[in-house]
């Protein structure tokens, strides 16, 4: 069931429109530009590694030293060259697989592939190295990062491998940096209802100098409908069990203001540590989760 859920989350992706909002995603994803504009001399600087990526037309203000003017001769406008810096160039899709990611007739899951799928996807168009992790309470698997489209075929048949665990494995995305060097860009696709809101692994992945995005998955039926009290509880990641002699609405009522409460914690936490967020609910499309969130992201950093 777990992998026909993946087989049919990627077949919804479109490329046609994921590559026409990477031709604009470059200015909202970088935490230091993506793209130099420069002369050919600069790839020569110490530590940073320069490849040539395309041209520009020129923008007043621009300095006329960029101007390629060979290139402009062939042209009708004034072109400036760009560059790839190849040391804030590589960015990883951290995807939660604990098992609350599978609750719900796995509506979670499949949503939350769709969206690692497009990131994916659109970080590769960019021409940035693209890599793909999944953890639980420690990093079950590793696509390293890579350009090109060979790159992508890799991450989708990672993806496709991937399942939500049955029980345990809390989400502990302080195991992703272990893996990651300095100045890896990450986007972290979670729902994010881990006491802790996993505040300890965004800290961690923020000291490593590159931009933390974040993506909260939610179900539209994160409480589960049940019989009436009294009740059975059990915290699908920790194995536990609670007995609950209450009326079901007082229980649901309760749970709902849990997951409304760490929703407002966590926001309030990316939003004093410069992180952009977007929580999104299941049956939304990934197309527009990722233009609601680039848009967020302009804001922030615009």
């Amino acid at each position: 069931m777990a992998q026909k859920t993946v087989k049919d989350a990627l077949l919804e992706i479109d490329e046609n429109e994921l590559a026409r909002i990477a031709r604009v995603a470059n200015r909202f994803l970088a935490n230091r530009p993506i793209v130099t504009d420069g002369s050919w001399h600069h790839r020569y600087r110490s530590g940073r590694g320069m490849d040539f990526l395309d041209f520009r037309d020129y923008v007043p203000g621009d300095d006329l030293r960029m101007i390629d003017w060979r290139a402009s001769a062939r042209s009708t406008n004034l072109l400036v060259r760009q560059f790839l810096d190849d040391a804030f160039s590589q960015w990883y899709v951290c995807l939660d697989r604990s098992a609350s990611m599978g609750i719900h007739g796995a509506e979670k899951w499949r949503l939350a592939i769709n969206l690692a799928a497009a990131w994916s996807y659109i970080l590769l168009q960019m021409n940035a190295r693209a890599g793909l992790l999944t953890f639980s309470e420690k990093v079950d698997a590793h696509c390293p990062a890579r350009r090109g489209r060979n790159q992508y075929e890799r991450t989708k048949r990672a993806l496709l491998a991937s399942a939500p665990r049955r029980t345990g494995g809390g989400s502990r995305l302080q195991a992703c940096s272990r893996e990651l060097g300095r100045h890896v860009s990450v986007v972290v696709i979670s729902d994010f209802l881990a006491g802790d809101l996993m505040q300890p692994g965004l800290d961690r992945l923020r000291k490593l100098g590159g931009r933390v995005h974040a993506l909260q998955v939610l179900s539209r039926r994160e409480i589960e409908r049940g019989p009436q009290a009294p009740v059975t509880l059990r915290d699908i990641e920790s194995g536990k069990e609670l007995f609950v002699d209450e009326d079901l609405e007082g229980s649901e009522r309760g749970a709902d203001q849990r997951v409304k409460h760490l929703q407002s914690a966590l926001a309030d936490y990316c939003r004093n540590n410069d992180i952009p967020l977007t929580s999104c609910e299941t049956g939304q499309s990934s197309k527009a989760i990722i233009v609601e969130h680039l848009m967020r992201a302009c804001g922030r950093h615009g």
